[in-house]
């Protein structure tokens, strides 16, 4: 496993949660074109929109960080949270434009891959959200809700095709 550099800031997370969200665009534009069935298709759809206005988002907090980002009270138990989950969170762009290319073996591996992906980005932006300044935390807390919802359709989506097998 990757180790996570040891002094990542808000600002860095931000930019790798920019990269995520763009490489997870890039993802389910490819699925979006790839799929056969019309529910799976606007699905990916919906994703792909979706990761669009969070990039969109991320974009904005980081021009505007200094209204956003809050300074470390308790570093040293931030940067050991973010050691235990973001290492896999930093690879994640370069793991999705790998996937792109690969392709997927099967319509569930990309769905339990999208899962995966959408696990990490609920912890990694959860971990963002402690050093988001009070008055703003809405704006971060509305991803994170949005992407439990994605997590759930394609669990959903999941559950779908190990239904028609």
């Amino acid at each position: 496993m990757e180790k996570i550099p040891a002094g990542i800031s808000p600002a860095e997370l931000l930019k790798i949660a920019v990269d995520v969200e763009h490489n997870g665009e890039q993802l389910y534009a490819a699925l979006e074109h790839r799929a056969m069935d019309e529910r799976v298709r606007s699905i990916w759809h919906f994703l792909r929109a979706e990761e669009v206005r969070h990039r969109e988002i991320f974009e904005e907090i980081l021009d505007n960080l200094t209204e956003y980002v809050v300074v470390d009270n308790s570093p040293q138990e931030w940067e050991l949270y973010m050691q235990a989950i973001a290492a896999e969170f930093i690879v994640t762009p370069q793991l999705i434009a790998q996937k792109i290319k690969e392709h997927f073996p099967t319509e569930i591996a990309a769905v339990e891959f999208g899962i995966a992906l959408e696990k990490d980005s609920i912890l990694a932006y959860g971990a963002l959200r402690d050093r988001i300044v009070n008055a703003q935390q809405p704006v971060i807390d509305r991803i994170i809700r949005e992407e439990k919802k994605h997590l759930v359709k394609l669990c959903q989506l999941k559950s779908y095709f190990n239904k028609e097998r």
